[in-house]
């Protein structure tokens, strides 16, 4: 801002208005919108489009929005995959109970990862993941501990699972002195298994146009996304894991009795969570036919738009997008600074 940036705040994009040719970025149409109180309630306040203009234009709003402003355009879509390959990084957890104090919650979120199996022969049968050994206790998990709003109608079998402050005093009747030292003992002892796993890019993962509307009357997203494709290249991956899992426990000396391991053998009820590292759905490529984005994240059909995020990510890997995400972008302008400073755009 000091270098004379305008920021404009609390502003939507509605969609990309392109030259006749089709080949530049014109303008860059936008809604601005208060939140605005009153006796019944709140309600938005929305402006009427407005526009601004740019030699070069860069979209940086994420594998869900990025994607969404392209279709609302019919922008950068000559490929007809703008939206599709929509990936994140499916997670298998496993929660149980040390046998002595481990003393999580304090210090990072993650003490330590378990990296052997991002890569190797394998890969040919089921996907690559990353195991972390977490540090925040059962917080993450199905019944999230103590804290957790899981409250079985009737008291289990055990008052360690769920776990949580509300089944101890409603089903068990702890309270005072008694009900401290079984969160104590409890929350001291959690420890959470969490595996992150590589997921294929499947063309039908998509983000799409909703016929649904949101407060600004612009389309939501509609989102089609399915874990696996038909070889079940993640769901033997899942399997895996839990076998993982299992050497770390037994090697802790984690009673059988106090884990909670989440596969179903014949994969019928199959449990699973997600990471939010949303990827894909503006992918880079070589070949413009089957790509949005070339390697300096600039749109095949558009000479002055940028496309910057995870969205360009043509496949998942297995660990946290976010180094590899800063290193395109910072790649990405270094060569838009390149191309002002030659007028050559």
């Amino acid at each position: 801002m000091r270098a004379g940036a305008a920021l404009r705040t609390q502003a939507v994009v509605t969609r990309l208005e392109l030259d006749a040719d089709r080949k530049r970025v014109r303008r860059v149409w936008y809604k601005r919108w208060n939140w605005s109180e009153g006796p019944g309630g709140g309600s938005y306040v929305v402006s009427e489009e407005q526009y601004t203009t740019g030699r070069i234009v860069i979209l940086a709003a994420n594998a869900i929005e990025n994607p969404l402003i392209l279709l609302r355009s019919n922008a950068a879509n000559a490929s007809g995959v703008v939206g599709q390959y929509l990936m994140d990084h499916p997670i298998k957890q496993s929660f149980a109970l040390a046998p002595q104090p481990l003393f999580p919650f304090r210090g990072p979120q993650t003490t330590s990862d378990i990296e052997g199996f991002r890569d190797g022969d394998f890969r040919r049968q089921f996907a690559a993941f990353k195991t972390s050994l977490k540090n925040d206790g059962w917080s993450s998990t199905l019944t999230g501990a103590p804290r957790g709003n899981v409250m079985p109608p009737q008291r289990g079998p055990n008052d360690w699972n769920p776990g949580t402050l509300l089944d101890l005093v409603h089903n068990w009747g702890y309270f005072g002195l008694t009900l401290r030292n079984k969160i104590f003992d409890h929350a001291t002892r959690q420890i959470t298994l969490n595996s992150a796993c590589e997921q294929l890019p499947i063309k039908e993962n998509s983000v799409s146009l909703s016929d649904k509307q949101d407060a600004l009357g612009i389309p939501r997203p509609l989102i089609r996304y399915r874990v696996d494709n038909d070889n079940g290249y993640v769901r033997e991956c899942f399997k895996k894991v839990i076998q993982l899992h299992t050497v770390v426990f037994n090697a802790m000396g984690v009673s059988p009795d106090t884990r909670v391991m989440q596969l179903d053998p014949d994969d019928k009820d199959l449990t699973y969570a997600g990471s939010g590292h949303i990827m894909g759905t503006t992918v880079m490529g070589n070949d413009p036919a089957s790509s949005v984005v070339n390697k300096d994240c600039r749109s095949h059909d558009h000479d002055n738009l940028y496309i910057l995020g995870s969205c360009v990510f043509p496949t998942s890997s297995t660990a946290n997008p976010t180094s590899t995400l800063a290193a395109l972008a910072l790649r990405a302008a270094e060569y838009v600074k390149t191309q002002l400073r030659s007028g050559g755009i």
